[in-house]
């Protein structure tokens, strides 16, 4: 039995000066994204999420964030930052 239906997703985006490459990778209960930033002066950004169901359930989840480059929020937009999360969502 297949608990994900949600199929994979790819992005590109170019906007100004930026380009952003975002991939999702479904495969059974297991779902990870990635996402890579360029603004090609020195600067960039990789973003990789990881979800998967708590005990079996579908409301309830797993996620591990790994954040590593700049401009992951406005406040730290010039400052190069490398972090780990882990925490729960209702949602993927």
């Amino acid at each position: 039995m297949e608990l994900c239906t949600c199929r994979s997703f790819f992005s590109v985006q170019v906007f100004f000066s930026e380009l952003k490459f975002w991939y999702r990778f479904p495969y059974k209960k297991h779902i990870a994204e990635l996402l890579l930033k360029n603004n090609f002066s020195d600067t960039y950004a990789v973003k990789v999420n990881y979800f998967y169901p708590l005990f079996g359930r579908n409301d309830l989840f797993v996620y591990i964030k790994a954040f590593s480059g700049y401009g992951e929020s406005l406040i730290d937009y010039n400052h190069k930052i490398e972090k780990v999360g882990i925490g729960f969502s209702t949602s993927r």
